[in-house]
């Protein structure tokens, strides 16, 4: 691949992103992928504190290794290879403005949506296996919002921030399987020198569509049975200096509460998980 990009400004105000990407993929025995992607982007200072931007492009992924040869039996599925995968392109578009409100409070806003051709996606094919096949159409969609503040004079930031997707198949104009329409997520930090303490949350809305042959055909006991995902994660840390040396440790404790759900048919989310770390740095 290659990427070129031009970053210019004019009035101290507009700033615009022009950039042009080059992409190629060429694997033994299969035809060689490649395509020119270009993108542009702006962005306009309206007065201290707002601004408003947009920004158009479009996109290139190529098939994997293994979703082109994979070749597995697990769990009564047979997975099987597809050599005739197309590569899929997109074009994503996305308007937005941010406002500073005041030093404590700072708002994002974004409208997007991305179009999609040959999206690759496991299926069950006529066999009744699973190969990675190419969605002729699909569109995504969506709104985000995020609010950013600064509480105890920036020693506590706290971000909100909610996303909602509207993932179509236009093919068939269903939902895209294993996509969740409504997300949440919340993170706050508060040092406490030399400590630092954070709380992570994510919220994920039931998925409307899953593999509905995979229940239908007894593969998965209770596989249509889904959840919310909603997943608290800790972490405390602290860093100090001794001589010369930076060191530092951390303990993250993810799933603290220990929810339960499946982020796949029949595959259970990580459960409440421990990793400690510890560092030094020598100056």
């Amino acid at each position: 691949a290659l990427y070129l990009q031009h970053l210019a400004t004019f009035w101290n105000s507009l700033h615009t992103t022009l950039g042009l990407r080059w992409d190629i993929q060429s694997i033994e025995s299969l035809p060689t992928f490649n395509r020119v992607n270009p993108k542009l982007g702006v962005a306009f200072t309206l007065s201290e504190g707002t601004s408003i931007r947009a920004s158009a492009g479009s996109g290139f992924r190529a098939p994997s290794i293994a979703e082109i040869y994979t070749t597995t039996y697990a769990g009564g599925i047979i997975i099987r290879p597809n050599p005739n995968l197309k590569p899929e392109r997109s074009w994503s578009y996305e308007i937005g403005a941010m406002r500073q409100w005041s030093n404590i409070v700072s708002s994002d806003l974004s409208l997007f949506r991305t179009d999609l051709w040959d999206m690759i996606e496991p299926s069950f094919d006529s066999t009744g296996s699973v190969r990675f096949q190419n969605i002729v159409r699909a569109q995504v969609n969506g709104a985000e919002l995020t609010l950013r503040f600064n509480l105890a004079d920036g020693a506590v930031p706290l971000q909100v921030s909610y996303t909602y997707l509207d993932p179509e198949d236009r093919s068939n104009h269903t939902t895209l399987k294993y996509r969740s329409r409504n997300m949440l997520y919340g993170s706050v930090q508060w040092r406490f020198s030399p400590l630092l303490f954070g709380v992570d949350y994510r919220y994920l809305s039931r998925v409307e569509t899953i593999d509905e042959e995979l229940v239908n055909l007894g593969i998965v006991k209770d596989g249509d049975s889904r959840v919310a995902i909603s997943v608290v994660d800790f972490n405390i840390g602290a860093d100090w200096d001794v001589g010369t040396a930076r060191l530092s440790a951390s303990l993250h404790v993810n799933n603290l509460l220990r929810y339960y759900y499946t982020d796949f048919i029949g595959n259970l989310g990580p459960p409440r998980t421990f990793v400690l770390s510890l560092g030094a740095a020598f100056r």
